[in-house]
């Protein structure tokens, strides 16, 4: 399923301890097994309002900043690789706190309503992962998903939407679905697998 694609979201379901992070494990070393280009996120629950806070360490692998040493270098090496069309260069200071950059504000953004900010947000970084998938198609893996942000749940749906040639495995405790994590659910290329602890039968059997 990863080589052809026919699946493009696998979402891996269980309670705390019952071996979602050894099956994630047991997927990543495969992966690096094959060569395949990927990145790694987490929610968290400290962070857990924050937005797009696990895409800060996906994007970052993905467009390899982490070696940078600081948010002008930063800056200076986005500029110069992302070539985004020209509707976007005024947005880009919407990247700053997602990638650690420092780009100066824009006119445009100044007194932007909170509403299209955050649409405009979600359009800029569509761009940047649309920049991503034209030298590789990356897997990504999202542990702790039970922690997500609403945005980064949109911004998935999004990238499903679209057709991007990028494959998510999430690895999450039961959720309380939010209206984004529902509308993924309902498209075809999300495949759900659920790990269950044994029942007494199947324990009383082992011993």
């Amino acid at each position: 399923q990863f080589c052809c694609r026919l699946v493009i979201v696998i979402v891996i379901e269980g309670e705390a301890g019952i071996g979602k992070t050894q099956l994630m494990n047991a997927l990543l070393l495969w992966i690096q097994a094959q060569r395949i280009f990927y990145a790694i996120g987490s929610g968290d629950a400290i962070e857990r309002l924050t937005p797009y806070y696990p895409w800060r360490q996906i994007l970052s692998q993905l467009l390899q900043l982490d070696d940078l040493p600081n948010p002008t270098a930063r800056r200076i090496y986005l500029s110069q690789s992302l070539q985004l069309p020209a509707e976007f260069i005024s947005l880009m200071p919407l990247l700053n706190l997602i990638l650690g950059v420092n780009f100066s504000n824009t006119e445009l953004l100044q007194g932007m309503a909170p509403a299209v900010h955050g649409q405009n947000t979600r359009f800029i970084l569509l761009e940047v992962l649309r920049h991503c998938c034209e030298t590789s198609q990356p897997i990504i893996f999202l542990e702790n998903a039970q922690w997500l942000d609403s945005a980064s749940w949109s911004l998935i749906l999004a990238v499903c939407q679209q057709s991007f040639p990028i494959q998510f495995i999430i690895g999450t405790r039961p959720l309380s679905p939010s209206p984004e994590y529902q509308q993924l659910q309902q498209l075809s290329i999300v495949q759900g697998i659920q790990l269950q602890g044994l029942s007494r039968e199947d324990t009383a059997a082992l011993i």
